[in-house]
């Protein structure tokens, strides 16, 4: 969608902490500083949300690990679900 302009000297990473603030050029459509996005196909779906409860102070790494896991799984539901429509009906998806 953008280009990212990539800074080999660290200029913008300190100049970034100095600010506070991540700053990263990009170049969009025509070559425009900060442009609108080139135009390129994209494959999105939406699935149903995982909701997860408030949870006063930190949360333990129990609760981390059962919506993680309710995540994973509403990816894997999601993939399995759209996989044919995009042309990937062979296709297992791999969680790294």
């Amino acid at each position: 969608l953008w280009t990212v302009v990539v800074d080999p000297l660290g200029i913008l990473e300190r100049l970034s902490s100095a600010l506070e603030a991540s700053l990263v050029p990009f170049f969009g459509r025509f070559g425009w500083f900060l442009g609108p996005p080139r135009r390129v196909p994209l494959a999105v779906c939406l699935g149903e949300p995982v909701k997860c409860p408030r949870v006063d102070g930190e949360p333990t790494q129990e609760q981390i690990d059962k919506y993680h896991e309710k995540l994973m799984h509403a990816y894997e539901q999601l993939f399995d679900t759209h996989k044919a429509a995009y042309g990937w009906a062979d296709k297992k998806l791999i969680i790294v």
